[in-house]
């Protein structure tokens, strides 16, 4: 966090000084006047970084798949997660993601247990 926080800043920094030339496009990714960057540069920056970090280099898009896996793993709602990653639907993340959606097979059994209990 301490790093992207730094990031931003850089970024805010870059903005104020290019003025009206710098396009604001909200991305964490940009290039320094703020438009989209090139996937390929991206690509090479991850591999030389995972290099000298001595981690094993990843796909860009992995990333993408161990934030939605961690969010679901942790409980939010699957509506919430879908668009967060852009899906229309939340149908296609169910698909891709319900294997890590928590089992709560025993809390549920656990509370008709329960209601079970006090009918008697």
């Amino acid at each position: 966090m301490k790093e992207l926080k730094a990031h931003k800043e850089r970024q805010e920094t870059q903005r104020k000084r290019l003025g009206e030339h710098y396009q604001d496009l909200d991305l964490v990714i940009c290039t320094e006047i703020g438009t989209l960057q090139d996937p390929w540069n991206v690509l090479r920056v991850m591999k030389r970084i995972s290099k000298a970090a001595n981690v094993t280099s990843i796909r860009f898009h992995d990333i993408r798949h161990t934030h939605a896996s961690i969010l679901i793993s942790e409980g939010v709602d699957i509506v919430k997660v879908a668009a967060r990653l852009g899906h229309s639907d939340p149908t296609i993340t169910l698909k891709n993601y319900a294997h890590l959606i928590p089992n709560q097979d025993d809390e549920v059994a656990d509370i008709f247990h329960n209601a079970i209990q006090k009918s008697r």
